[in-house]
Protein backbone atom coordinates (compact mmCIF):
# COMPACT_ATOMS: atom_id res chain seq x y z
CA UNK A 1 0.00 0.00 0.00
CA UNK A 2 2.99 2.32 0.20
CA UNK A 3 2.96 3.14 -3.52
CA UNK A 4 -0.75 3.83 -3.70
CA UNK A 5 -0.70 6.01 -0.59
CA UNK A 6 2.26 7.97 -1.93
CA UNK A 7 0.51 8.49 -5.27
CA UNK A 8 -2.68 9.69 -3.59
CA UNK A 9 -0.67 12.07 -1.41
CA UNK A 10 1.26 13.55 -4.35
CA UNK A 11 -1.84 13.91 -6.50
CA UNK A 12 -3.71 15.62 -3.65
CA UNK A 13 -0.83 18.07 -3.04
CA UNK A 14 -0.29 18.96 -6.71
CA UNK A 15 -3.85 18.85 -8.00
CA UNK A 16 -4.87 20.57 -11.22
CA UNK A 17 -7.76 22.80 -10.15
CA UNK A 18 -9.56 23.82 -13.30
CA UNK A 19 -13.31 23.68 -12.97
CA UNK A 20 -15.16 22.77 -16.13
CA UNK A 21 -18.59 21.30 -16.78
CA UNK A 22 -17.42 18.38 -18.88
CA UNK A 23 -18.06 14.96 -17.36
CA UNK A 24 -14.82 13.52 -18.73
CA UNK A 25 -12.51 16.22 -17.33
CA UNK A 26 -11.90 14.65 -13.87
CA UNK A 27 -11.09 11.33 -15.56
CA UNK A 28 -8.65 13.02 -17.93
CA UNK A 29 -6.94 14.93 -15.12
CA UNK A 30 -6.69 11.78 -13.00
CA UNK A 31 -5.04 9.90 -15.89
CA UNK A 32 -2.67 12.82 -16.45
CA UNK A 33 -1.74 13.00 -12.75
CA UNK A 34 -1.31 9.24 -12.49
CA UNK A 35 0.93 9.08 -15.55
CA UNK A 36 3.06 11.98 -14.28
CA UNK A 37 3.43 10.26 -10.90
CA UNK A 38 4.44 7.00 -12.59
CA UNK A 39 6.98 8.91 -14.70
CA UNK A 40 8.39 10.48 -11.52
CA UNK A 41 8.73 7.02 -9.92
CA UNK A 42 10.63 5.81 -12.98
CA UNK A 43 12.78 8.96 -12.87
CA UNK A 44 13.71 8.31 -9.23
CA UNK A 45 14.92 4.81 -10.15
CA UNK A 46 16.95 6.02 -13.14
CA UNK A 47 20.57 7.14 -13.26
CA UNK A 48 19.54 10.75 -13.96
CA UNK A 49 18.07 11.05 -10.46
CA UNK A 50 21.46 10.34 -8.93
CA UNK A 51 22.93 13.35 -10.75
CA UNK A 52 20.03 15.76 -10.21
CA UNK A 53 17.41 14.76 -7.69
CA UNK A 54 13.99 16.38 -8.13
CA UNK A 55 10.99 16.10 -5.88
CA UNK A 56 7.55 15.56 -7.41
CA UNK A 57 6.73 19.26 -7.75
CA UNK A 58 10.13 20.01 -9.26
CA UNK A 59 9.63 17.15 -11.70
CA UNK A 60 6.24 18.56 -12.76
CA UNK A 61 7.79 22.01 -13.22
CA UNK A 62 10.58 20.52 -15.32
CA UNK A 63 8.01 18.76 -17.54
CA UNK A 64 5.96 21.95 -17.92
CA UNK A 65 9.01 24.07 -18.77
CA UNK A 66 10.30 21.53 -21.26
CA UNK A 67 6.93 21.56 -23.04
CA UNK A 68 6.84 25.36 -23.04
CA UNK A 69 10.32 25.86 -24.45
CA UNK A 70 10.41 22.98 -26.92
CA UNK A 71 10.41 24.13 -30.51
CA UNK A 72 7.55 22.23 -32.05
CA UNK A 73 8.32 23.41 -35.55
CA UNK A 74 4.87 24.86 -36.00
CA UNK A 75 3.97 26.90 -39.00
CA UNK A 76 4.59 26.24 -42.64
CA UNK A 77 7.35 23.92 -43.74
CA UNK A 78 9.75 24.80 -46.52
CA UNK A 79 8.04 22.45 -48.97
CA UNK A 80 4.85 23.19 -50.83
CA UNK A 81 1.74 22.16 -48.99
CA UNK A 82 -1.67 21.39 -50.35
CA UNK A 83 -4.74 22.76 -48.63
CA UNK A 84 -8.30 21.70 -49.26
CA UNK A 85 -11.02 24.31 -49.10
CA UNK A 86 -14.71 23.66 -49.34
CA UNK A 87 -16.82 26.30 -50.99
CA UNK A 88 -20.47 25.58 -51.66
CA UNK A 89 -19.96 21.80 -51.74
CA UNK A 90 -17.10 22.04 -54.26
CA UNK A 91 -13.69 20.86 -53.16
CA UNK A 92 -10.95 23.27 -54.23
CA UNK A 93 -7.27 22.41 -54.10
CA UNK A 94 -5.05 25.33 -53.14
CA UNK A 95 -1.26 25.01 -53.26
CA UNK A 96 0.81 27.33 -51.10
CA UNK A 97 4.21 28.30 -52.46
CA UNK A 98 6.78 29.35 -49.88
CA UNK A 99 8.25 32.75 -50.78
CA UNK A 100 11.23 32.64 -48.40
Amino acid sequence: MGGTDRMDQNIANCRVNIRVKKWWWPLFVFCLNTSSHNAWCLYRKSAAAKQRSLDYLGFLRHIALSHMYTNTGGGWSSTDQVQWRYQSLVKLQVTRVDTT
